[in-house]
């Protein structure tokens, strides 16, 4: 918990609302919307589109398997802090067996693209990026996201692996394996 801040004027601020506000005041001035230039914007959304063979926007759109939601779950980290659901990864991996009515969620969740709120509800909490912070620009945020929501995030990605290096433009190499 933070217990005090100084503020943009280099005021000592103790009032856990004000402490909050100057947090969020600081987060939004850093992270929120910043001006672009148009014309490089539609530049870059013109630069040339690669459109996805059908037999991979069918493999793309597919239900998701078993398999594909317990290799994303075999290969996260477990002893991680439980997320805000309280359920942890560890639970998924040693309960494995109990668990196969989540699938069922999985696959209505990515076909309808309905993700319910609780199940996006993200907490964001301040790291401390210094031993003795004392202003908001001395914290990091980390977003803890609910634990179904992060093994979904996994799958995505995973059926689109064998096809990065036909999507990407020939200099860049993240996702593409090797």
């Amino acid at each position: 918990m933070i217990l005090e801040i100084l503020d943009e004027n280099g005021v000592l601020q103790t009032t856990t609302n004000v402490i909050l506000n100057q947090i969020v005041g600081h987060m939004k001035r850093k992270y929120g919307p910043m001006q672009v230039d148009d014309e490089c914007v539609d530049q870059m959304m013109n630069a040339g589109h690669i459109r996805v063979a059908e037999a991979w926007g069918d493999i793309l759109d597919m239900y998701i398997k078993g398999e594909e939601q317990q290799t994303a779950v075999r290969i996260m980290t477990g002893n991680k802090e439980a997320a805000h659901d309280g359920v942890s990864m560890e639970f998924f991996k040693k309960n494995w067996s109990i668990i196969n009515d989540i699938l069922i969620m999985f696959n209505q969740m990515y076909s309808t693209g309905n993700i319910r709120e609780q199940q996006r509800h993200v907490i964001t909490v301040c790291i401390p990026k210094t031993t003795a912070p004392k202003t908001p620009a001395d914290y990091r945020p980390i977003a803890l996201l609910n634990t179904h929501y992060k093994i979904l995030v996994r799958i995505v990605p995973s059926r689109m692996w064998p096809i990065m290096a036909e999507l990407l433009h020939p200099c860049q190499h993240g996702g593409v394996h090797g």
